[in-house]
């Protein structure tokens, strides 16, 4: 079986050579997706993600549900944090070249539905990341909210799962 490191390069470097025409497509495909989830509906609180460019951008969610409230991830002192999203919300670029919002007021215990960028998914629902493990050092934390993983179609991979990987409620594929 491939190492999970040799997969993120296998899935960025794929990713990469075809990013402009698959963002859009699979931005609509889930976005539709999510508009059919009674989880996602029920959701009043909801933790997205500010995206890479190897990531579907569903930031339209905000537009789409003014009704919701929204909060981005931040990492404070090597830990993951959810901060409430305003229009009036800045965002700086981090050490990692993640876009995160200025702030530091903790909003993740009032999430009800977490949004989770993967590079694949294997069919027991664990998620694929970048590595540094913050997803799953989060939702081992605040495991109550919803948690829905986004990948491209052709990312759902078998890979076998570690112990601290947290495994997410599902996901979609756009």
């Amino acid at each position: 079986m491939t190492s999970k490191s040799d997969l993120r390069k296998i899935i960025i470097n794929k990713r990469n050579s075809n990013l402009d025409e698959q963002n859009d497509a699979a931005k609509l495909h889930i976005l539709a997706e999510l508009d059919k989830n009674p989880t996602f509906i029920e959701a009043r609180f909801i933790g997205l993600y500010y995206p890479l460019s190897v990531e579907i951008d569903l930031r339209e969610i905000i537009e789409k549900y003014p009704n919701k409230k929204y909060a981005f991830p931040k990492i404070v002192d090597d830990k993951m944090i959810y901060i409430e999203y305003t229009k009036d919300t800045v965002f700086e670029c981090s050490n990692f070249n993640v876009y995160e919002p200025v702030g530091r007021v903790d909003v993740s215990n009032q999430l009800d539905l977490v949004i989770v960028p993967a590079l694949a998914m294997n069919k027991r629902n664990f998620r694929l990341g970048f590595g540094k493990g913050y997803f799953d050092k989060f939702f081992k934390k605040c495991p109550n909210p919803y948690k829905i993983g986004i990948i491209y179609k052709d990312e759902e991979i078998d890979f076998k799962e570690e112990d601290h990987d947290v495994a997410l409620d599902c996901y979609l594929m756009g």
